[in-house]
């Protein structure tokens, strides 16, 4: 950025948009998945897009994710249904 375009207004916009990603995607990944406990070091990416697959379904499941682990833990039906979109 040049300094005219560097005024406080658009570097403030610019760091709220990276805290946005930081609390939508990684503080929900951490929170929700465990994912700082994790101690995965080969693989640690293919993990990351896995958690980042299963928010998304759950997501469009329309669930949170404390409600999303309560149902899908009793009802293995629903979640194969939520992953495949059929119903067996």
């Amino acid at each position: 950025m040049t300094r005219e375009q560097a005024s406080p207004e658009p570097l403030l916009a610019l760091a709220r948009e990276h805290w946005a990603i930081e609390t939508k995607l990684h503080y929900v990944r951490d929170v929700s998945l465990s994912e700082d406990r994790c101690r995965v070091r080969a693989g640690a990416r293919a993990l990351a897009c896995i958690r980042n697959l299963v928010l998304a379904i759950i997501r469009r499941a329309g669930l949170s994710v404390p409600e999303a682990r309560d149902n899908f833990r009793e009802d293995r039906q629903a979640a194969i249904s939520a992953v495949t979109g059929r119903v067996l």
